[in-house]
């Protein structure tokens, strides 16, 4: 195959490219909030004794912000189990779903008594991809959901820099 090209345009068009996949060493991109929450991600970052990586939530606020989230969160729930009860395939789905969380360790079952204060309750939903052919549910989890003092979970965290 023979081409004639122009050097420089071809020049041009490779350095444009290499510009735009060059990984930038230096954090000099990244916001004063950006690089703290680097920061608190190497710093509170290990495995446990699973070999699981175990990262603690890089809180930008106190948690004290806080306010009751419970009643926010159960008035979803009831309205969520109610929405299940129309739909047995659909509610058995997201039973067992619920169900591999627990097995997997995700979560754990807490009696009321045990909540540590300050607490966020942390409302979820499902959604339904029917045209999926591998996971026809997925179950979302709301930490924008707001407390009585109007801040949710999300307001207090760092965001972090896109990767």
């Amino acid at each position: 195959m023979c081409s004639e090209a122009d050097d420089e345009a071809l020049d041009n068009i490779l350095t444009k490219f290499w510009q735009l996949e060059e990984i930038n060493q230096t954090d000099d991109k990244f916001t004063d909030a950006e690089k703290k929450c680097e920061k608190s991600f190497a710093q509170n970052t290990h495995h446990n004794y699973e070999g699981r990586f175990v990262v603690k939530l890089p809180f930008k606020e106190d948690t004290t912000v806080l306010g009751e989230s419970m009643q926010m969160s159960m008035n979803r729930f009831f309205s969520l189990e109610r929405w299940l009860l129309k739909n047995s395939e659909l509610k058995k789905m997201y039973v067992d779903f619920m169900r591999e969380y627990e097995h997997l360790g995700h979560m754990e079952k807490i009696n009321q008594d045990d909540i540590m204060h300050p607490h966020y309750i942390l409302p979820h939903h499902c959604v339904i991809k029917a045209d999926s052919t591998t996971t026809k549910l997925r179950v979302v989890f709301n930490a924008s959901a707001r407390t009585s003092t109007g801040v949710s979970l999300n307001d207090i965290m760092h965001n972090g820099p896109v990767v």
